[in-house]
Parts: structure tokens; sequence; C-alpha cells
């Protein structure tokens, strides 16, 4: 325990340090760009203040905010374990983990520490390169590389974990040819709500290939603005692939059991989704191309970007309550089978879920006034911690179907393990438990 608080404490020291120093080369590239502009504004000084800024800062946030989204993700994990280990539901059973494989949140959050301590180091490298004499350029990809060596070293640490990871997303990319059970479904929305994430993965890729200079302190590129160009097809079809893998899981899951209802049904949800990431593309196309001036109605696509986003939200939070937290708030009587004492614990949870849902929506109320990747970067945070309350709710709701299916674990009390009726084999639960309820 005394190590999870130093690490922590490690952490936050960090983030006070970049905080401290990261604002400096910001704020003398601005006041010398002031301070010129008032003398001469013509080329030659622009150019004079280009050569001086070393850094872009949108470039910056594409780059370093992916890292930053799957560290947070293993943060709140290690949470979600933690709840669900406090309210004594088994992810052992749920997820079908086989003997010998135990995740600690110990574990996961000494990852994700030490993770975010060493991309505030790389950060804080990123704007100091000159004082160490290499190119900003390099920096990021250490990062790349911290994550790659986690993910593909041999040695012991979380090796099983890495292994179930690993297998579960190879599924979750080749559905739906393989038969789907509750792990990658649940995988499948994680990815869905790290689709900032893996647009931002896409842009890292892009820049490197495309953008980035190696010439220490140039910030100028052989193609500038391509990878954050609307005209970036690839980068909307990223963010849309997590969808369409959920939406082949619930076809696969339709074709195996002949039930429209939940999975045709679960399918339209993340049809819904596609559609909304569609109209978003369009609307920002569309939005170069007319001046800022114009009247709303000039902008047929910004009106329908609206009205899908509106049905998606109202879909998907009624799917949230109803089916994946399995919560009847029509009834007066507590639901059977809640792991939580607390009933307050779920109205504030479908309050969070309803608000965050509907969070696209201060990219209305802000606009103009908020710089986009800054608004990009608040909704894929609201999402990310949207996700992590969701967990906590679906992994509970899926252990309360699974109750007369389960193998005894020491998590559960006891006078709930007394009431099992035949052991099975971790993993078994997927073959016996309701298809209505599998896959949501």
């Amino acid at each position: 325990m005394g190590c999870f608080f130093t690490i922590l404490l490690l952490l936050l020291a960090t983030v006070i340090a970049i905080g401290c120093y990261s604002g400096l080369p910001f704020h003398e590239v601005l006041a010398e760009r002031n301070a010129t502009s008032v003398i001469n504004n013509n080329r030659t000084h622009f150019v004079k203040i280009r050569e001086l800024e070393r850094v872009d800062w949108h470039v910056v946030v594409r780059l370093y905010r992916g890292p930053a989204s799957f560290v947070a993700m293993f943060l709140l994990l290690a949470l979600n374990i933690s709840c669900w280990k406090r309210a004594k539901v088994d992810p052992d059973l749920i997820f079908g983990f086989g003997s010998g494989f135990w995740l600690s949140q110990y574990q996961i959050f000494e990852f994700g520490t030490c993770s975010g301590i060493l991309w505030c180091i790389c950060l804080l490298f990123y704007f100091h390169s000159d004082e160490m004499g290499v190119s900003e350029n390099v920096i990021p990809l250490v990062v790349l590389g911290m994550f790659a060596a986690f993910f593909f070293n041999p040695s012991p640490f979380l090796l099983s974990a890495r292994r179930w990871v690993a297998r579960t997303i190879g599924r979750v990319v080749t559905s739906p040819f393989g038969v789907e059970g509750f792990a990658e479904s649940f995988i499948g929305d994680q990815l869905v709500s790290l689709g900032q994430g893996l647009q931002d993965v896409e842009y890292f890729v892009c820049f490197y290939t495309l953008e980035a200079q190696w010439k220490m302190g140039n910030s100028y590129t052989t193609q500038p603005g391509v990878c954050s160009s609307s005209h970036n097809t690839l980068s909307p079809l990223v963010a849309a692939l997590p969808s369409w893998f959920r939406f082949a899981q619930c076809l696969r899951c339709y074709y195996d059991t002949k039930l429209a209802f939940p999975h045709l049904v679960n399918a339209g949800k993340y049809s819904a989704s596609i559609f909304v990431l569609i109209f978003t593309t369009l609307n920002t196309i569309q939005r170069e191309q007319i001046p800022v001036n114009d009247q709303v109605l000039d902008r047929p696509v910004y009106l329908l970007w609206i009205l899908c986003a509106v049905i998606n939200s109202c879909y998907t939070f009624y799917w949230d309550v109803y089916m994946d937290w399995g919560l009847e708030l029509h009834k007066k009587t507590r639901p059977k089978g809640l792991k939580f004492h607390h009933i307050t614990i779920y109205y504030l949870a479908i309050v969070e879920d309803l608000l965050l849902r509907f969070a696209w929506s201060i990219t209305i109320a802000v606009d103009g006034l908020l710089e986009k990747e800054i608004t990009l970067s608040i909704l894929a945070a609201a999402e990310i911690f949207r996700r992590f309350v969701w967990n906590v709710f679906r992994v509970e709701d899926e252990h309360v179907i699974s109750y007369k299916f389960r193998t005894p674990s020491p998590w559960l009390p006891k006078h709930e393990a007394d009431f099992e009726a035949s052991r099975h084999q971790p993993g078994a639960i997927a073959q016996h438990k309701n298809n209505d309820h599998s896959q949501k």
C-alpha cells in the first residue's frame, strides 16, 4: 500500500512540474510575437517568428493525447477492479480467466502510474529538446517505444494478462468470424470510448510518415497540415472501427442465436454511432467551405449532425440504464441482486451517464470560444470517465445474471456460495448463460 501511494505522489509531483515548466516556451514565443507585430507586421518578421517558434501546440496535443488516453484507461481500470472487489463481484468468472490467472488492481495501477510519470517526463523533454541537443520529434517515439516494450516484452510481469488482452483484441478485430463472448464485447466497448485516442494514434503515424522533420529546432514540414486536414479520410475511418467491430459482433450473436432482440437492436445502436461520425466529418468539411457568419439553415449537414447525435445519445443512454446495467426505473422496489448497498449510487450513475452522453453539445455552446483540440480533449476525458462508471455497473449486472452458473470465488460471500448447484470450470459461463443478456 505504501508503494501504491508513493507512486501516486510521484505522478502528482511530475504533473505539477510539467505545469510549471511546459508553459515557458509558449509564453516566450507569444511575447516575442506580439512585440514584433507591434514594431512591424511585414512578411520578413513573420518568418522570423515562425523560426523562433519551436513547438506547435496543436501538434503536441495530438502526439501526446493518445498515449495519455490509454494511461488514463489503465488507471481507471484499476479502480474498476477495486470497486468490483469491494462489491463482491467476481471478474474471474465473468471474463472467463483461466486457472492461475490473477490480475490485481495494484499491479495495473503501478503500471499506469509509471507510464504516466514517463509520459510527463517525455513531454517535459519535448519542450526543452533544444537544450538537450536533440530534435523534438525524437521524444514522442520514446513514449511509443515504452508502450511497445511493455506489451511485447517476455518478462513475467502481467504476462498472462497481456496474452489474454492480445487474444481478446484479436477476436474483436476479426469479428464476426469468431464466437463472441462477454469479454470480447467488453473490450470492444472500451475501444469505442478510446475513439479519440485511436484517431490520435493515426495522426501519430501520419505525422511521422509525412510531416515530421528531424532537424533540431525546425518546425517546418514537407507537407504541413496534411494529417490534421478535414480531408484526411483515414482519421474518421479509424474512429469508426470500434463501432464497426461491435456492430459485427452483434450480427454474429444474431446469427448464432437467431434472436432479433437484443442483438439486432444493439447493432442499430452502433450503426447510429457510425452515422454520427459520418455527419461530423461532413459538417467539418462543409464548415470550411461556408463562411462562419452564414445562417445555420444554410448548413443542412450541421442540422443532420445534431439530429443524429441527439438520437444516438438517447438510444445509448436508454441501453446503458435498462439493458447494460439492468436497472428498472419504473419499479418502486429495489431490484434484486444489486451488489452496492446504497441505492443513491445508481441514481448518481444514471445522472452522470445522461450528462456525459450529451457532452458533445458543449461543442455548440463553445463554438468559436475554445480551440478545437481543447474541446476534443475535454470530450475524450469525459468519455473515458463515463466508460469507467459504465464498467462498474455493467460487470455487476453480468455477475447478477450469471449467478446460478458461477464457480465459487473467495471474492463471494459465503452465504451466496452456498447456493451453488454445480461447479463449472472458469469460462464455462459463456456456454450456459442466457443469450438475451450475454451480449448487450
